[in-house]
């Protein structure tokens, strides 16, 4: 009568199943890794922030641009923002404090020059490239306020630090000014030296329109900035900040007593 021989070696059966599990799942499975452990020390640097206020009162429609410096130890200083409050056009500072849990979620408390400030959630990304904040105390507004931010990636910008096309769509919120919605969808063409042309598709309350346009702009070292382009109806300011060292940007129309319209753009 023979005998199974996997039971003569009982200890070398078990390994060799062992080994084999581990080659077909992976060793994250038999040892689960661990999560990332986040800290005020995750947000350093500067980041593009975009905020959009969501309203249905077109009278209190509003978007800011702007750059976060974060010193990883529980300070945040705004080293320049654009806000557009229903055609109303203010520009400045500001200063704040914010803390980070180890699961990646916090707060932040932040106080702007033209008297604006707000209590903020925020979550941050695995990479503590990105972070996503919303209002959850801002003066009272019961409005939804907003925001995404991305790492400027560096920390001295100038006009060739955009170079190239860069794809853009943009929205325009409804506003007591300009009651129709509107996308602005093209490319944005820089030289890196201060002039940019333009080729847009834009659909304002369904009737679509091309435009073509150029203009000159310009890079602040802090990597915000702003382009103005030329069109036949007159000139449009757009006000933006640098993320990912120049390969994107976020921005928003800052144009006085204009509609409030933000987007994004990537280098091509």
């Amino acid at each position: 009568m023979k005998k199974n021989r996997s039971t003569r070696f009982p200890a070398l059966t078990l390994a060799v199943a062992a080994i084999s599990l581990c080659l077909i799942v992976g060793p994250g499975v038999l040892g689960a890794s661990s999560l990332p452990a986040f800290s005020n020390g995750s947000l350093k640097g500067s980041y593009s922030v975009l905020m959009n206020n969501w309203t249905s009162d077109p009278s209190r429609t509003e978007d800011l641009i702007a750059v976060f410096n974060f010193d990883g130890a529980g300070k945040v200083s705004i080293t320049s923002f654009t806000d557009n409050k229903v055609g109303t056009l203010t520009t400045g500072t500001g200063s704040g404090t914010y803390s980070v849990k180890t699961n990646g979620s916090g707060s932040m408390n932040i106080t702007l020059t033209n008297g604006d400030s707000g209590i903020f959630g925020l979550v941050i990304n695995a990479a503590g490239k990105g972070f996503q904040i919303m209002c959850t105390n801002c003066d009272g507004d019961p409005n939804v306020l907003s925001a995404t931010a991305v790492a400027a990636g560096g920390s001295s910008f100038s006009n060739a630090s955009l170079k190239g096309a860069y794809e853009f769509l943009s929205t325009q919120w409804p506003t007591p000014q300009d009651a129709n919605a509107q996308n602005d969808l093209g490319i944005l063409t820089f030289d890196g030296a201060g002039k940019v042309n333009a080729s847009i598709t834009e659909n304002a309350a369904g009737k679509i329109t091309i435009i073509k346009a150029s203009g000159t702009y310009s890079v602040n070292s802090d990597g915000s900035g702003s382009f103005t382009l030329t069109v036949k109806t007159g000139s449009i300011t757009n006000a933006f900040a640098i993320d990912s060292g120049g390969k994107g940007f976020q921005l928003i129309k800052a144009v006085s007593g204009g509609a409030v319209q933000s987007g994004t753009a990537t280098h091509q």
